[in-house]
């Protein structure tokens, strides 16, 4: 099975940084987290994670995926695993077709 660690939010020692506004205001994240992974298949399993900004090692996983409004906090120009940002549009959107492609493209 594959993994993929999409970084949900950030924290710092454990000290919560935020969430991006559209995973959290604009629509049901709870849903989007029960229903994306449907969309990649059984062969992948979706790791929603918080990232804790201090660490120096990158989240561990066949493709790293972030949301472009808290991309701009996170450097992961070192990790070994392709990084997937997803627009904020297709966060809001709910766009789970456009989403999946960008990961598996990645991957491929």
């Amino acid at each position: 099975m594959k993994t993929v660690s999409w970084v949900w939010s950030l924290n710092r020692n454990d000290q919560l940084l935020g969430a991006p506004i559209e995973t959290v205001n604009t629509f049901h994240p709870y849903r989007f987290q029960r229903e994306f992974p449907k969309v990649l298949g059984n062969d992948w399993h979706v790791a929603f994670i918080t990232w804790d900004l201090v660490q120096t090692e990158s989240p561990h996983g066949e493709v790293i995926v972030i949301v472009e409004s808290l991309k701009r906090f996170v450097d992961f120009s070192n990790a070994s695993v392709p990084v997937v940002v997803i627009p904020v549009i297709e966060m809001m959107r709910q766009d789970y077709q456009a989403i999946a492609t960008r990961i598996l493209s990645a991957v491929h």
